[in-house]
């Protein structure tokens, strides 16, 4: 396999860690990867493997699992090591609120200074508050972005805001609600043993409203700037 460059992965169920360590180490020149996920959980370990492939342009992770174990600093270390990204989508459908917040937003844009597109399903609840990580320019680069969003949060200005700052550039805003799987019942694992869960986390639905608005807001501030930038006012 050295000399792949474009790979689609379609159904990985079992072992997909185990597929993704030989492929990093066997397909140093593959430039875009797409994997698509019908497996019990996808993990920190699927990132570090997928990280290895330094060559990497384009990387999709789509499809379904029941435990997505993946968090901001697995995103923050991905796209130190894949620099070059232009496109990175990570939209697995998942039982559960999404672990990763604004930071791994911050962290692709600060990281990948190449980035045009870029897909995240991520929690916004705190969207307005200040994060660690920082930029120290906003994203030139990208031009699409999708943000599938969940649970419900109050400050959908300051959140399209921050949004605006950080990638001015964005012609393609979506914001999307963030949806499960299905409602909540117990989760059993490979020898029958339930797993305990938190029922109200994934009864827990994104304001149906909000997405729309957030969007709204974000074309609304953009056309703004876009503005003042024109006229020369502050």
């Amino acid at each position: 396999m050295p000399l792949l460059q474009s790979l689609l992965l379609d159904g990985l169920w079992d072992k997909e860690d185990d597929v993704l360590q030989i492929l990093s180490e066997r397909s140093p020149r593959l430039q875009d990867l797409e994997v698509i996920f019908n497996c019990w959980e996808v993990t920190k370990r699927t990132l570090r493997d997928l990280s290895a492939v330094q060559s990497l342009k384009s990387l999709k992770l789509d499809g379904c699992c029941v435990l997505l174990v993946i968090d901001d600093v697995s995103i923050d270390r991905l796209t130190q090591r894949l620099a070059h990204l232009r496109l990175l989508s990570i939209q697995v459908e998942f039982k559960g609120s999404p672990q990763l917040t604004h930071n791994s937003l911050l962290a692709v844009l600060r990281n990948c200074n190449t980035i045009e597109e870029l897909h995240l399903s991520i929690d916004i609840t705190n969207f307005d508050m200040a994060s660690p990580l920082q930029l120290e320019r906003p994203s030139t680069s990208l031009r699409r972005l999708t943000l599938a969003c969940g649970p419900p949060q109050e400050h959908l200005r300051r959140a399209a805001e921050n949004l605006v700052a950080w990638c001015p550039n964005v012609t393609e805003p979506r914001i999307m609600e963030q949806r499960y799987l299905e409602t909540y019942e117990p989760l059993e694992d490979e020898h029958g043993n339930t797993l305990e869960y938190d029922e109200n986390k994934t009864e827990e639905l994104f304001n149906e409203g909000a997405a729309l608005e957030l969007t709204q807001l974000f074309c609304m501030l953009q056309c703004l700037r876009q503005s003042d930038n024109i006229t020369g006012t502050s």
